[in-house]
């Protein structure tokens, strides 16, 4: 952009942003520029302030608008939260309406929302025309919009539970202030809680859906199981006894490993190879170049969703090691798919 120094994207990873700003100064208004890193958590902490999806591109926002949309979802379960609170049975109102649901119970649910959206009876890899697209719609967006509401849930019970209890008392508005007040350290504690919730989940659900798409195209696989030194890699295909056979078929076999953000994390990926044929499947799009030829020197593939391998916003163009997950189950699964079956 004009005007700004090279400066100030030279360190950038992809798919960071760029965030401008109107400031009001009495009758003259004067914008500010800055520039956050797709790396950070401060990426986070825009896309949760603006529910950005993982599709997003560009976007004019109206932080006033915003907040009220926020403040709207939450006041309606404040109602709620009153009403039970008010009747005694907060605890029961929490266990019915506030439980997180297991990671596993979460992506199924997400699943079906992808499903009765698109008319579809199962994630096909072979069936559906962009399969890594589908991915990354389940994990990063259904799914996210599920947890985020979840937690809110979750979160605001805990709050109220946290300062008043679970049943009705009389309390003045100076008693609630200092059990507030008091109440800090554990709020610190539920905040940073409910972060670290966030970033825990994503990559058990990733292997989840993962699992599910490999199950409903009759892939076989085996999952979690011991390779030397302790690794488990996430996926062994079809079976870790074929990988390691000393038959020529066996090294059509492979290693799948499910990160939904890379980072440096696709070194302990790299561990687990061995002699066996390696392919990381991501939904991650902010991995620099020099990352990825890195990756290439170990002899680690990586499987992208379909939208993310030619996106402007992205550095996978021109890497041989970079395939599409349709591509990698037209291309690597499907010509071997007999003598794996033949074998398990």
């Amino acid at each position: 952009m004009t005007g700004l120094p090279k400066a100030a994207f030279a360190e950038l990873l992809p798919a960071s942003f760029l965030v401008m700003g109107r400031i009001s100064s009495g009758q003259e208004y004067r914008y500010e520029c800055l520039t956050i890193d797709s790396d950070g958590d401060e990426a986070l902490l825009l896309a949760e302030l603006f529910d950005l999806n993982a599709d997003f591109v560009i976007g004019i926002f109206e932080p006033r608008e915003r907040e009220a949309s926020i403040r709207e979802r939450i006041l309606d379960f404040a109602d709620q939260i009153i009403s039970a609170w008010m009747k005694g049975d907060l605890a029961t109102f929490a266990k019915n309406n506030a439980v997180m649901p297991s990671t596993l119970e979460l992506a199924t649910r997400a699943r079906e929302v992808f499903l009765r959206r698109y008319g579809l009876t199962k994630t096909d890899p072979f069936e559906l025309e962009s399969p890594g697209d589908a991915l990354r719609e389940i994990s990063r967006i259904i799914e996210w919009e599920l947890f985020r509401d979840h937690q809110h849930r979750e979160r605001a019970v805990e709050l109220v539970r946290m300062v008043l209890g679970d049943r009705k008392v009389t309390i003045t508005a100076s008693e609630i202030i200092r059990k507030l007040v008091e109440a800090l350290p554990q709020v610190d504690r539920m905040m940073l809680s409910a972060s670290q919730q966030r970033k825990s989940r994503a990559g058990y659900s990733y292997e989840h859906h993962i699992e599910a798409m490999l199950s409903d195209g009759e892939i076989p696989f085996e999952k979690q199981v011991i390779v030397e030194a302790r690794k488990r890699p996430d996926f062994v295909l079809p079976s870790l006894f074929f990988v390691d056979g000393k038959s020529p078929e066996s090294r059509t076999g492979l290693i799948l490993s499910a990160k939904t953000t890379l980072r440096e994390r696709w070194k302990q990926v790299e561990r687990e190879k061995g002699k066996r044929r390696l392919f990381l499947t991501t939904v991650d799009e902010n991995i620099a170049s020099s990352s990825i030829d890195d990756m290439a020197s170990f002899g680690v593939y990586l499987v992208i969703p379909e939208s993310l391998r030619e996106s402007k916003a992205t550095e996978y163009k021109h890497h041989e090691n970079v395939v599409s997950f349709r591509e990698f189950c037209t291309d690597v699964v499907r010509p071997n798919l007999d003598i794996w079956r033949a074998h398990i």
